[in-house]
């Protein structure tokens, strides 16, 4: 719970703009804390298990949809997340999956948001490809 909290704290200061002048502040001024490695196993890979498991097997009530929003919203903006200081490997293939994975993540938010399994289905479908294209790239072997 405390992770969900600190990300929609982290959301709402990148949607504020994050300045204490009150005009845009740059990318460089967020400070990432936890390694990539680290935002995998608290944040991307527990909810795209989630997103994936509920592929096969859609929520049959409101709980389980609202559930699945929030796993959407997370893997979005652990897209942002990717994206902020030393974490970003270069501005080439890494943004370019990390927005993918942003994007497919906000179309599963809005197909969970209108309980729609086959829209969910295929935005999980585009949330894996963005995955592997981002592993394929960077992730050891």
């Amino acid at each position: 719970m405390r992770i969900v909290a600190a990300l929609l704290l982290t959301g709402a200061l990148l949607a504020s703009g994050c300045s204490r002048t009150g005009t845009s502040a740059p990318t460089d001024s967020f400070k990432a804390i936890g390694s990539v490695p680290e935002l995998m196993r608290a944040l991307t890979i527990p909810n795209s298990d989630a997103v994936f498991r509920a592929q096969g097997e859609a929520p049959t009530d409101d709980a389980g949809w609202e559930a699945l929003q929030r796993n959407a919203l997370i893997l979005a903006e652990s897209g942002n997340l990717l994206m902020i200081g030393a974490r970003a490997r270069d501005t080439g293939n890494w943004r370019k999956d990390a927005y993918a994975l942003i994007d497919a993540s906000a179309a599963a938010l809005n197909a969970a948001r209108a309980k729609n399994a086959e829209q969910f289905s295929q935005a999980a479908d585009a949330i894996y490809n963005a995955c592997e294209s981002c592993h394929k790239d960077y992730l050891p072997k």
